[in-house]
């Protein structure tokens, strides 16, 4: 994952459950925050820069391994993003 290394070991698991497609809550709470903090810590990671860096740096992996994958340069499906 690229852009991730001014996160700490919690924000980048926050930012990895959110891109598989976790909602914000759900994701915090995976990552470790505590349950009566996540809807906080979940608004709060939103707005760091870091954090939306490294999400938007996944997404556009992602992107440019599905349009690879349309381009039919990947037989058989199944690869990891």
């Amino acid at each position: 994952m690229e852009n991730t290394e001014h996160l700490t070991d919690q924000q980048r698991k926050y930012v990895q459950h959110l891109a598989a497609g976790m909602p914000s809550r759900a994701a915090a709470k995976a990552a470790g925050y505590a349950d009566s903090y996540a809807r906080v810590a979940a608004y709060r990671l939103r707005s760091k820069p870091a954090v939306a860096a490294a999400l938007e740096a996944i997404r556009q992996k992602g992107c440019e391994m599905a349009a690879y994958g349309l381009a039919g340069g990947h037989e058989g499906g199944g690869g990891r993003v």
